[in-house]
C-alpha cells in the first residue's frame, strides 16, 4: 500500500501481462501510473512511477500457499510408505516437483507431482529430476533401528536419493543400480535408527532418471 484507500478510481490497479511471464501493475485510470518496489520485505512500501518520465519494468508474481502441512495418509513406523502418499501442503513444504504438470496422470492430479501405475501394483513416482523430493509425516511406535527398504527402477547407471528426518540427513547419499528398465523394480536396503514419536520424513532425489515405488520400515529385533 502506498495509502490508505479512500474509494477513488485513480486508486484502483490492474495487472497487466507483458512479457516472459512478467506483469505490470498499472493504474486504472491514469494508464501512465504503474507501482514498483526496490526491496520486497516487511513494511517496505512500493513507489508511484510514471512510465512517460520512468523505465517500466516486469514483476514476478508468485501464488502464495498456506495449506497447512498434513499427512496424506497415517504412517506409524514400522510400516510400508507407498512413494506417492506424500504429504498434503504446500510446493516446497510436502513436495517438490519441476513442474506442475503430473507427468503419469495418475492418482494425485492436483498436486503435480508424476505418479503413474506400477507393474507390481498400485502406484509409482516416476519422471524424477534432481532436486525434487517428497516429504511423509510419520509416527516413530518405538526408538530403536530399522532396516528401510527401498523399491526402485531405472535403466540407468547414475541414480542417487537419500532420506531425511526432520532436516537432517540420515541415510547419506544411495546408489540407484541399473535394473534394466523403469518398471524392473529392485530393493536397496539400509539400516539406521529413528527415535520414537512424530517426524518428518524427506526423500529427497539426488539425480534424475529413476523410478520410486515403496519404502518398507521394518524393525531389527
Amino acid at each position: 500500500m502506498i495509502s490508505e484507500y479512500s474509494g477513488k478510481d485513480n486508486q484502483l490497479w490492474k495487472i497487466e501481462q507483458t512479457y516472459h511471464g512478467l506483469y505490470k501493475i498499472v493504474n486504472k485510470q491514469l494508464s501512465n501510473l504503474f507501482l514498483s518496489v526496490n526491496n520486497i520485505a516487511e513494511n517496505e512500501n512500493v513507489f508511484l512511477l510514471d512510465s512517460n518520465k520512468d523505465l517500466t519494468f516486469g514483476w514476478n508474481l508468485l501464488e502464495v500457499c498456506e495449506q497447512k502441512q498434513e499427512a496424506f495418509k497415517k504412517h506409524t513406523i514400522p510400516c510400508t510408505i507407498e512413494a506417492e502418499d506424500f504429504d498434503t501442503g504446500c510446493p516446497g513444504d510436502a513436495y517438490y516437483d519441476k513442474n506442475d504438470a503430473n507427468e503419469g496422470g495418475e492418482y494425485r492430479i492436483k498436486e503435480g507431482v508424476d505418479i503413474e501405475k506400477c507393474s507390481a501394483g498400485g502406484y509409482n513416482v516416476g519422471w524424477i529430476s534432481k532436486g525434487e523430493f517428497l516429504s511423509y509425516t510419520v509416527t516413530v511406535n518405538k526408538s530403536a533401528t530399522y532396516q528401510i527398504s527401498f523399491y526402485v527402477a531405472s535403466p540407468f547407471d547414475n541414480g542417487n536419493l537419500h532420506l531425511e528426518c526432520d532436516g537432517e540427513n540420515i541415510t547419506g547419499i544411495i546408489s540407484i543400480p541399473n535394473t534394466s528398465g523403469f518398471q524392473k523394480w529392485d530393493v536397496i536396503k539400509k539400516i539406521l535408527k529413528l527415535d520414537a514419536g512424530e517426524h518428518i520424513i524427506k526423500l529427497v532425489f539426488d539425480s534424475d532418471n529413476f523410478n520410486v515405488d515403496k519404502m518398507v520400515f521394518e524393525k531389527i529385533e
